[in-house]
């Protein structure tokens, strides 16, 4: 049973884990609250079972209610093995799989999230960020491994105690479908129709960044950057795709998207699903977060897709490019750094070029999908072969 606190993580990131785990013949559950996918779960061979939880809450109550109601899911289907993704399902479900008696469970940081990355300083934020570090450090230890992306989360998540060394386990990425996001892949009659369809001249340079819109992920620098080179490239399009997120305390309002829309000129077409396509239309990818990431998919997309990155020297970002040779490390927060890195690209078209081309290699290198999927399997393997994991 695969656990998270949102549908759109599981689908998008774990598909594939889903879909190995079935093709094996394992009977596999998720556990995640109603969303937006709730009609691809039976599609993908899985088995749906909801809960509630209100994701931008931190109280008592909620907490002890998700805790509850896995509990009692797990009670039921007695799975032999539990993976739970982000803070919440980390810590509470780990809590509620452990007295329910589940003997095997994984956990995966997928990223530090809002109040492990330095920059949440309100008093109420530092003490959700000392229980959430309190509840970690009890929780891992019930947990049989902790997956982390980067190896900096593992150098944290150790060095403080949080996590037992020897049950934290490296696992570079979520990956990426190196086939589904390949040139190759989208047709020049869908290149064009995407350009059509946001009103983007055939031969026009397009700055690309994907992301939900939350201040963290570096939306307000992207748009600065827009702002600041619309004279140097009249021709240049800039585009935001994504949408805010209300759960998360770092989103943006609609309102304030739409004064930065007008300010930057960029387009922001909302939330898309059609990423492949953008990518396959776009001269460069950009990723300006100020916070760490898991390893962010959407740069590895752009990766296999071909593009140069510019994105922050941050944890999870700085295991994706290689400064000057597939894009720019630049200081988070730092515009003008984002700008210089555009300039250099979007002006010599040989440098783009030759950057998109050592992408494409370190995707296929280092995170193609299917030997993430295969490390995933071998670990729930050898969890497995340690003990009877099956419910007390």
């Amino acid at each position: 049973m695969l656990v998270s606190h949102w549908d759109f993580n599981l689908y998008r990131f774990r598909r594939e884990i889903l879909e190995a785990l079935v093709h094996q013949g394992a009977q596999v559950y998720v556990a995640v609250p109603p969303g937006n996918y709730d009609d691809f779960w039976a599609e993908l061979g899985v088995t749906h079972l909801p809960f509630e939880m209100d994701r931008a809450s931190l109280g008592v109550r909620d907490a002890m209610h998700m805790v509850s109601q896995l509990r009692a899911h797990f009670r039921r289907v007695r799975p032999h093995l539990v993976h739970t993704f982000m803070a919440k399902p980390n810590t509470f479900g780990t809590i509620a799989a452990h007295t329910a008696g589940v003997r095997a469970i994984i956990c995966s940081v997928t990223g530090r999230g809002s109040f492990f990355g330095g920059h949440m300083n309100a008093p109420r934020d530092r003490m959700v960020t000392a229980v959430l570090k309190t509840l970690y450090a009890a929780t891992s230890r019930m947990a049989s491994r902790t997956i982390f992306l980067n190896q900096d989360d593992v150098d944290l998540f150790t060095g403080t105690h949080l996590v037992p060394m020897e049950k934290a386990v490296l696992i570079r990425s979520s990956g990426v479908n190196v086939h589904q996001f390949s040139t190759a892949a989208v047709p020049d009659a869908v290149k064009h129709a995407t350009r059509t369809s946001l009103n983007i001249d055939p031969d026009a340079a397009v700055v690309l960044m994907v992301a939900r819109l939350l201040r963290s992920k570096g939306v307000p620098e992207f748009l600065q950057a827009a702002a600041r080179l619309r004279a140097r490239f009249p021709s240049a399009r800039f585009v935001l795709a994504g949408a805010p997120d209300p759960g998360n305390p770092e989103s943006l309002t609609s309102d304030e998207v739409a004064v930065l829309a007008r300010e930057s000129g960029a387009i922001i077409p909302g939330h898309r699903s059609d990423i492949a396509e953008l990518l396959a239309i776009s001269t460069v990818y950009v990723l300006p977060t100020t916070a760490a990431e898991g390893v962010p998919r959407t740069v590895l997309e752009a990766m296999a897709m071909g593009l140069p990155v510019i994105t922050s020297d941050m944890p999870g970002c700085r295991e994706t490019v290689t400064d000057g040779v597939n894009g720019f490390l630049v200081p988070p927060g730092d515009v003008e750094a984002i700008c210089r890195g555009l300039e250099m690209i979007l002006s010599d078209p040989i440098t783009a070029a030759r950057m998109g081309a050592a992408s494409r290699e370190n995707a296929e290198r280092e995170f193609a999908v299917e030997a993430v999927v295969k490390q995933h399997i071998e670990l729930y393997e050898k969890v497995l072969a340690g003990h009877d994991s099956r419910v007390r």
